[in-house]
C-alpha cells in the first residue's frame, strides 16, 4: 500500500512506521528546506545478539551515530548488553507468572 503526504509536516506533528518501510523527506541541503530534528527509537528482542561477520548485511554507516557508543564492546554473535540500550518491557518469567 502507498501512503503519500502532500502537507509538509508542521511543528510538533510526528509519523510512525516500520523500520523497513521504504520512505524520505526533503534534501538537508537544499536551500529551499529548513532544517529538522529527527528522533528515532528502536525496539529489540531481548536478548539479542549482535549480527555475525556471515550475516546477509551489515549496518549501514548513516545509522552509525545510534551504535557507535556501544557496538565496539562486543563481537560477533555476543549478546547485547548495555546501560546505553535500556530494557524498557521486561519479560515476565514463567516463575512470575504463577
Amino acid at each position: 500500500k502507498i501512503v503519500e503526504q502532500s502537507e509538509p509536516f508542521k511543528e510538533g506533528d510526528a509519523t510512525w512506521h516500520h523500520g523497513w518501510t521504504l520512505h524520505f523527506a526533503p534534501d538537508l541541503y537544499d536551500d529551499e528546506v529548513d532544517d529538522r530534528l529527527a528522533y528515532t527509537v528502536s525496539y529489540i528482542a531481548d536478548p539479542v545478539c549482535l549480527l555475525s561477520d556471515g550475516a546477509l548485511r551489515g549496518p549501514h554507516e548513516e545509522d552509525m551515530v545510534s551504535y557507535k557508543d556501544w557496538v565496539g564492546e562486543f563481537g560477533p554473535g555476543d549478546v547485547v548488553e548495555h546501560d546505553l540500550l535500556p530494557l524498557v518491557w521486561p519479560q515476565k518469567s514463567v516463575k512470575n507468572q504463577q
